[in-house]
């Protein structure tokens, strides 16, 4: 009980933490092809969308808890829940970064929760995607807002340098405005299969 009752909740301030990371900075710049095959010079590389500047205070929360799976499904456009966009004349599909970041957290955080100790070849190769992933979004977003710093005591009365980023505010871009682009999107093309290459 000891163990778990301190990794808990780091594990949750971290997942929580990267939520606000991933959060903040623009979309991913490059594109990941699964299939790893060039895509078409003419496409698009961001959402046809000037959003708006931003700010989020960074706060502990329960909302988004370990198992709070309706509050993770939430944060995806309601129509689709990995918030695929269709652009171009032929209304090809593609996912804005952030949905694809989002559901690769809520991924690491179910792992976390209902797999531990029963990981199949399939959720294994997904958690060590979603990993690389996320590693890269934050890389390629390198929000530089600075963290104050304090000094952790561990049980043991061991130490360490420390920083939960509570109350830092953070410039962001309006997410909110992109989600409601993604909904909107996607009523247009209500009922038209998605054709995934």
């Amino acid at each position: 009980v000891g163990y778990r009752a301190t990794i808990v909740p780091i594990v949750a301030l971290a997942f929580i933490t990267g939520l606000n990371i991933l959060a903040v900075g623009t979309s991913f710049r490059t594109h990941l092809n699964l299939h790893r095959h060039q895509e078409n010079a003419s496409s698009p590389a961001r959402l046809p969308l000037l959003v708006r500047p931003a700010a989020l205070i960074v706060e502990a929360t329960e909302r988004y808890g370990l198992e709070a799976d309706a509050e993770w499904a939430s944060l995806m456009p309601r129509n689709h829940g990995f918030g695929f966009v269709r652009l171009g004349p032929q209304g090809r599909p593609f996912e804005p970064s952030i949905y694809h970041q989002l559901h690769c957290l809520s991924e690491l955080r179910r792992t976390f929760v209902y797999y531990s100790g029963n990981m199949t070849a399939r959720r294994l190769w997904h958690t060590e995607h979603c990993l690389n992933y996320l590693r890269q979004a934050i890389l390629c977003n390198s929000d530089m807002t600075l963290e104050p710093s304090y000094t952790y005591i561990f049980e043991d009365n061991s130490t360490t340098s420390a920083s939960s980023g509570m109350g830092v505010v953070h410039s962001c871009v309006d997410w909110t405005q992109v989600r409601n682009f993604v909904e909107e999107n996607q009523i247009q093309y209500i009922g038209v299969p998605l054709k995934l290459r």
